[in-house]
C-alpha cells in the first residue's frame, strides 16, 4: 500500500513537475513578500506616497465632474468629501501595492521577469489607472447609489482588475510562444 502510494506520488510529480515548480515559486514569493512587507517595509512608510497618489488622482477625476468634491488628509489615510459629506476613505489597503506584487510575482515564478519588463510596466500602469477609476467610481456610488457600495467595492473592482491582469498575462504568454 505504501509503495503504491509512493509510486502514484512520483508519477504525479513527474507528470506535473512544471506546474508544481510554478506553484512552489509562487507560494515562496508570497511568503517572502509578506515577511518583507510586514517585517520591514511597512515601518519605512512604503505605502504613504502610493496611497497619496491614488487619493489625489481619484480626487482630480471626481473634481472634473463636480468641483465640490475635495480631498482631506485624515490620520490613517485620506477622505474624499462632497461638501461636508464623507464619501470614501482611501488608505494603505486601497493603494494597489498587493496587486502590483501579485502581478510581478507571476512573471518571476515563470522565470520570465527580465524578458517581460515592458509587459510588467504596461500591466502595472493599467492596474494603477483602474485603481484610480475604482476610487473615483466608489465616491460616485456613495454619492448617488450608497446602497450599492458594498457590492461594487467587493466584486466590481475585483472582476475588472483581475480580468485586466489575466488579459495581460495571456497576451504576454501568447507573444512568448510566437517568438
Amino acid at each position: 500500500m505504501i509503495n503504491r502510494t509512493r509510486l502514484l506520488l512520483i508519477e504525479f510529480y513527474n507528470q506535473n513537475q512544471s506546474v508544481l515548480l510554478f506553484l512552489g515559486k509562487a507560494l515562496g514569493l508570497y511568503f517572502l513578500w509578506n515577511i518583507l512587507y510586514h517585517g520591514f517595509l511597512i515601518q519605512w512608510g512604503i505605502n504613504d506616497p502610493l496611497t497619496r497618489w491614488v487619493a489625489m488622482s481619484a480626487s482630480k477625476i471626481c473634481q472634473i465632474f463636480d468641483p465640490k468634491i475635495h480631498l482631506e488628509n485624515i490620520r490613517n489615510g485620506y477622505y474624499l468629501y462632497h461638501l461636508e459629506k464623507p464619501l470614501v476613505w482611501v488608505g494603505d489597503p486601497c493603494n494597489g501595492l498587493e496587486l502590483y506584487i501579485l502581478f510581478i510575482a507571476f512573471y518571476i515564478a515563470l522565470g520570465k521577469f527580465f524578458r517581460s519588463i515592458k509587459w510588467i510596466l504596461f500591466g502595472i500602469v493599467g492596474i494603477y489607472l483602474l485603481n484610480i477609476i475604482r476610487v473615483a467610481g466608489l465616491a460616485w456610488v456613495v454619492l448617488y447609489r450608497p446602497s450599492e457600495l458594498d457590492f461594487h467595492h467587493k466584486y466590481t473592482f475585483a472582476l475588472v482588475v483581475y480580468s485586466w491582469m489575466l488579459l495581460v498575462w495571456v497576451i504576454t504568454l501568447q507573444k512568448k510562444q510566437v517568438a
